[in-house]
């Protein structure tokens, strides 16, 4: 039951193994595309050929740009003319993180690890800048950007464009890293099967609760999200 409840699921989360499925179709046809997405993390799993996997990709890149541009264009309008947040985006590995949290004692740090290739990091990363709005005193928001996925044609700077765009938006005007460092790795690095995935520490510095695909539950689409789990946590810590 739960094995094919996670099977039926995976399609909302950019796992592991998408990421390097997009690396070799990213290898592949990146001749044939203009610009970069990782549409690949939201095809079912299963034993493939290529070329289904590619018409796949086509596919979803056409229902995506269709069904993401109204809104997109509805959202700027609504945001035309007012003064816009400062928003920073430094390359950086997850060791700049840890730098980070160690010149943040008695704050609670959040680190968000996100991509602009998974739509459910996307849906989720307003309420991580609703949370540094809040409490600015008491927490540091970080988000670690990990598009880049190792193709030496597309470095890191090849993803920042979109990715400030999209902090722009949403006035995210706190610590972002742009992750110089492969996808897979940083997978590897913190045992991460998918994302979104999101760290909260504590005022010691130390972890206090990762939140990632294995607290998936039975009936639910998404792991976690920051209303209904993160942020109960995060008050509980305040309290302490």
């Amino acid at each position: 039951m739960v094995a094919s409840h996670r099977h039926d699921n995976i399609q909302h989360r950019c796992t592991r193994h998408k990421f390097h499925e997009s690396r070799l179709l990213r290898t592949v046809n990146s001749h044939m595309m203009g610009w970069t997405v990782v549409p690949s993390c939201l095809v079912p799993p299963g034993k493939l050929n290529a070329m289904f996997r590619y018409l796949q990709l086509t596919t979803v890149v056409a229902v995506a740009l269709t069904t993401s541009t109204p809104v997109l264009q509805a959202a700027d309008k609504e945001t035309a003319g007012a003064p816009k947040a400062v928003v920073t985006l430094k390359e950086g590995t997850w060791k700049d993180v840890q730098t980070l949290i160690a010149e943040r004692p008695g704050k609670i740090v959040v680190v968000d690890i996100w991509s602009t290739s998974c739509l459910p990091c996307m849906k989720e990363y307003p309420e991580l800048v609703k949370l540094q709005k809040t409490y600015p005193k008491q927490i540091v928001c970080v988000g670690f950007n990990i598009d880049y996925v190792g193709i030496k044609s597309k470095p890191p700077e090849y993803y920042r464009p979109r990715a400030e765009k999209f902090l722009q938006k949403h006035e995210a005007d706190f610590s972002n890293f742009l992750s110089s460092v492969d996808a897979i790795e940083i997978f590897d690095q913190l045992d991460l099967n998918s994302i979104p995935a999101v760290l909260v520490f504590g005022k010691d510095g130390k972890l206090g609760k990762r939140f990632d695909d294995t607290l998936l539950k039975p009936g639910k689409v998404e792991a976690f999200t920051y209303q209904q789990d993160i942020n109960p946590f995060i008050a509980k810590l305040l309290k302490k």
